[in-house]
């Protein structure tokens, strides 16, 4: 992990698991995030952690996080996405913050496809092009869309960032950069 990178990623699920309580609902995008996110996030009760599972569906942890918010309105969601995931579905956004949704959006941001750029041979796969993309703000397209929203570099500012954003009662999202690198040996542990 290089810190000057971002946060490793099971840092970003493990502070998050200290953060906020007992009975969170997790929402999770596919991605390489998912490889760390789901064994990682404990629950207590069914259903408390939801994943397109074997669809592996990029978009799906913030649609998903506004669905288990209606269904439990008086419990808190956290949606766990990656970059990708959040850029395909921006809109939803802003039905968070109408709707007032106590839904805390965690972005793992390396702008990057992580699990694709694992997976992606060095030749015929189109190469880095097509996998990286421009840094994006998502803590200011948040803001725009009427959430409290923080951008966090170093696990300092994400701890800090994650204590303000479970005392909120309402919707929140953090926008986290995070070093890819430790993926590549995620990704090759759970293939062996």
């Amino acid at each position: 992990n290089d810190p000057d990178r971002g946060l490793a990623p099971a840092d970003v699920v493990e502070a998050a698991l200290t953060a906020f309580p007992s009975g969170t609902t997790a929402t999770v995008d596919a991605g390489a995030h998912m490889l760390v996110t789901v064994p990682l996030w404990r629950v207590t009760q069914p259903q408390h952690i939801l994943i397109s599972s074997g669809l592996a569906t990029m978009g799906y942890a913030i649609p998903a996080a506004v669905a288990a918010s209606l269904v439990r309105p008086d419990g808190r969601v956290i949606a766990f996405t990656g970059d990708g995931g959040a850029s395909m579905v921006l809109g939803e956004l802003e039905t968070i913050a109408r709707l007032d949704l106590p839904v805390t959006v965690v972005v793992f941001n390396d702008s990057l496809l992580s699990l694709i750029a694992v997976k992606q041979n060095a030749q015929g796969h189109g190469g880095p092009g097509v996998i990286t993309y421009r840094e994006t703000d998502f803590a200011a397209i948040a803001r725009g869309c009427g959430l409290t929203a923080w951008r966090a570099t170093t696990l300092e500012e994400y701890r800090e960032a994650l204590a303000q954003a479970s005392a909120l009662p309402g919707p929140s999202l953090i926008d986290v950069a995070v070093d890819p690198e430790p993926y590549r040996d995620i990704y090759a542990a759970l293939r062996e």
